[in-house]
């Protein structure tokens, strides 16, 4: 992230990102905030229980604030590539261009 840090505009492609660590939804998504922020909350309906989602207070190097953030999906963004999407769209940080997933019937 420092080396974006004094761009204009941060462009993230996700289009082949098949996610796999949540860590880094919350990693990535503290370097686009000032203060603490709330992301999201997963329902785990094994245990029925919540787990919250948080950016880190403090993190290494500058953040990018203030300028915008363009997210790349399409049908291969999965996982946590889906849910920082998710996040950044609906706390209005960043504009998400691409596919919808087209989720498999279970």
């Amino acid at each position: 992230m420092s080396f974006v840090a004094d761009s204009d505009t941060v462009i993230i492609d996700l289009r082949d990102n098949h996610g796999r660590r949540p860590e880094m939804v919350t990693l990535m998504a503290s370097y686009l905030f000032a203060v603490t922020t709330h992301l999201n909350d997963v329902y785990q309906r094994s245990d029925n229980s919540t787990q919250e989602s948080w950016t880190i207070a403090n993190v290494a190097g500058k953040r990018f604030l203030d300028r915008p953030v363009y997210l790349l999906t399409s049908r291969r963004t999965f996982s946590a590539a889906e849910d920082f999407s998710y996040a950044l769209k609906n706390l209005k940080r960043a504009t998400v261009s691409g596919s919808r997933l087209v989720a498999a019937p279970i």
